[in-house]
């Protein structure tokens, strides 16, 4: 996946095109011929065959955000197996992640980020927050016009976690009387809709966060580092970087703090790094003519390996406990790919 699209980015010609395919055939198919691998996997699974009648079906809009729900329900009426829906969200996201690497400066970067971070959490876990997330990239790529409001509205339909960015939303759009009219409608309307349709759905949520709560902050040290330092690169070496960025740095590291006490929080996290890392890749930051780099831009670099290692150890951890005992953490949210062929 990665290779191919690297090589699509540096050549020209027919081969370009060639590479651009299966580029994407990899990001769509890898996690949308999952089998039963991914934590969540089951659950959505479960959400499908429970949707028999239509009382099911209303009653399904009451438990999960319209747009997801609206998808799933119009899949249960055409086929009897989830793994079109599967194939149809991953199509869907894929679009998305080809779509807006495509239209940065460090386009490649941000692929690479996506990939090695988001791609296993968001495609084959948290379906819901990880389509929200890119729906609402998209939004920010088209903010202040009607594309930007359509995509705004479609996350926020698929997703509440995404009404934590609005504020990056807003500061995009620059927004003059008539637009900052729609965006309160827009906000209004689904708030009301949510509250109405998920109140009790939503209530239930909460008092499950809660129960999870110790009420003490245990930031590590190396995460403390990890937050300050980014700070100090800022402020000491490259204060005129992007404010977008800067602000979503800020919000994610208040996140990471929070997630210690908080296990929800780190939704919030993930989707705010995503935002983070779009609006760092979005513009020239390095030049290969006299081989130079905006400081916060390389450490946000380094965030990126950092992170990828991170996930990735994890991951080796969470397969060779599995193949020892069978029973794997749910601190992870993927289970080995490989399982996938074991059970066939």
């Amino acid at each position: 996946m990665i290779l191919n699209y690297f090589l699509y980015r540096l050549s020209l010609g027919a081969s370009r095109v060639c590479f651009l395919w299966c580029s994407f055939l990899g990001v769509w198919l890898f996690a949308g011929l999952r089998g039963s691998v991914g934590q969540d996997t089951p659950n959505y699974t479960a959400h499908f065959n429970g949707l028999v009648s239509w009382s099911d079906r209303m009653d399904y809009f009451s438990s999960i955000e319209p747009f997801f729900a609206l998808l799933m329900i119009s899949f249960s009426l055409i086929f009897d197996s989830v793994s079109p829906f599967f194939m149809f969200i991953s199509f869907v996201q894929a679009l998305l992640v080809f779509n807006i690497s495509g239209r940065l400066y460090h386009g490649g970067a941000f692929f690479l980020a996506y990939i090695l971070i988001f791609y296993v959490s968001m495609h084959f876990n948290v379906l819901r927050a990880g389509l929200a997330a890119l729906l609402f990239v998209q939004a920010i790529l088209y903010s202040g016009s009607r594309k930007g409001i359509f995509y705004l509205a479609l996350s926020m339909m698929t997703h509440v976690s995404v009404f934590a960015l609005l504020p990056f939303y807003i500061y995009r759009s620059k927004l003059g009387l008539k637009g900052w009219f729609s965006l309160v409608f827009v906000c209004v309307f689904f708030g009301a809709f949510f509250w109405s349709f998920m109140g009790e759905y939503l209530s239930h949520k909460v008092q499950v966060y809660l129960m999870s709560v110790d009420f003490e902050l245990n930031v590590s040290i190396s995460m403390l580092a990890l937050i300050v330092s980014g700070f100090f690169v800022y402020m000491v070496f490259d204060l005129r970087f992007s404010k977008e960025a800067i602000m979503a740095y800020l919000m994610m590291s208040i996140w990471m703090v929070l997630t210690t006490s908080f296990p929800v929080f780190h939704r919030f996290y993930q989707i705010t790094f995503l935002l983070f890392l779009f609006f760092v890749f979005e513009k020239r930051f390095f030049g290969f003519e006299n081989v130079s780099i905006r400081p916060f831009a390389a450490y946000s670099l380094m965030l990126v390996m950092y992170f990828s290692l991170m996930i990735w150890v994890g991951m080796l951890g969470e397969a060779q406990r599995i193949k020892s005992s069978g029973i794997g953490s749910l601190d992870y949210t993927f289970l080995p790919y490989e399982m996938f062929f074991l059970e066939h």
